[in-house]
């Protein structure tokens, strides 16, 4: 089995790369989030109803986003890191059968109320457009070093 080896707070400096990967999205994907979630919006799982959109095909949903953001940083940082503030903004449409790049990189390192914290960018990139699909901007809090 293999043994994870997670960013200490210790180890963490600003400018750090935390993520770079691409994912394909592919038709499954899609559906299985749309089931996992419960959103049942038409445009994820229906391909006319997203081409009357102007989508290509059917596209990624917000949850999607949001566990993969999450994922960027606790892959990075272990499971015992806190996610204290998410935000992000979709930008473009990612539908099935194309392929995504994602990118994480911390920004700032500080205490905050005596936190040890850290602030991260992740940038979702659309590669078949070459446009930035999703932005994000989480603060993420140590545990305290006692723990």
């Amino acid at each position: 089995m293999t043994e994870f080896k997670y960013k200490t707070w210790d180890e963490v400096e600003e400018g750090d790369v935390i993520a770079e990967f691409e994912m394909d999205i592919t038709f499954r994907k899609v559906i299985q989030n749309v089931v996992a979630t419960r959103d049942f919006f038409p445009g994820h799982h229906n391909p006319e109803y997203a081409r009357a959109q102007g989508v290509e095909n059917i596209y990624l949903n917000t949850f999607f986003y949001a566990g993969l953001i999450d994922r960027v940083v606790t892959d990075a940082f272990g499971p015992d890191v806190f996610i204290k503030r998410r935000k992000f903004r979709m930008l473009v449409p990612v539908p099935a059968e194309s392929k995504i790049a994602v990118f994480g990189r911390v920004r700032r390192k500080f205490i905050i109320n005596g936190k040890r914290t850290v602030l991260v960018d992740v940038s979702i990139l659309r590669r078949d457009r070459h446009a930035q699909a999703c932005v994000a901007e989480v603060l993420v809090e140590f545990p305290d070093a006692s723990t």
